[in-house]
């Protein structure tokens, strides 16, 4: 929806970026650029969040929405406070792709959907929700730039690319599956045993 009224809304390249925020975005603060800065703080903030028992708080939801009601957790701020944040960090992602492509491209982001997926699913969440974590994710992103280069640099083309994340997707979520259904004839297995 949103990627169709960006289109309506601007139908090519909308020109050029002010060059104050390029200026901001390519800086260095005492030798460090400005994007690692940016890198370190969202550090600090995850950490805040693992600490905080929002994140408990949202795997519980995420896992087990019902139960999450039964235990009287504010689902529907939990669920407002996340879309929150993603909206946060989408917002901020788009402005350090802007800064580095500068140009305001209404197609820029296209694709990154898949990507973004692929990598979250590889870093072990689950798509079915109520397990992963940050750093699961930051690796998994870290293994997919890497699995992109080496099929760019073996002159494959991007739809090998994209075939890649389709493949991690439909593995991940078998695997999830296998899991999920092991963990749950295991603990079916355990009340037994304690009947």
């Amino acid at each position: 929806v949103w990627g169709g009224l960006a289109l309506k809304i601007m139908q090519q390249s909308g020109g050029e970026v002010p060059f104050t925020w390029y200026t901001i975005y390519s800086t260095t603060i005492v030798g460090i650029p400005f994007s690692v800065i940016i890198l370190v703080i969202l550090l600090f903030g995850i950490h805040y969040l693992k600490r905080s028992g929002y994140v408990v708080q949202l795997k519980a939801c995420g896992g087990n929405i019902h139960g999450a009601y039964e235990s009287v957790l504010p689902v529907n701020s939990i669920r407002v406070k996340s879309y929150m944040l993603s909206g946060f960090f989408t917002a901020l992602a788009a402005l350090c792709i802007v800064a580095e492509t500068v140009t305001g491209n209404p197609l820029s982001g296209s694709g990154y959907e898949l990507e973004s997926i692929s990598a979250v699913a590889l870093g072990g969440t689950s798509l079915a929700g109520g397990a992963g974590g940050f750093v699961g994710s930051i690796l998994g992103a870290i293994v997919l730039k890497l699995v992109n280069d080496v099929i760019f640099f073996a002159g494959l083309g991007v739809n090998f690319q994209v075939l890649a994340q389709g493949l991690i997707i439909i593995l991940a979520l078998a695997v999830g599956g296998l899991l999920t259904k092991r963990s749950q004839t295991k603990a079916a297995r355990m009340r037994g045993e304690k009947q």
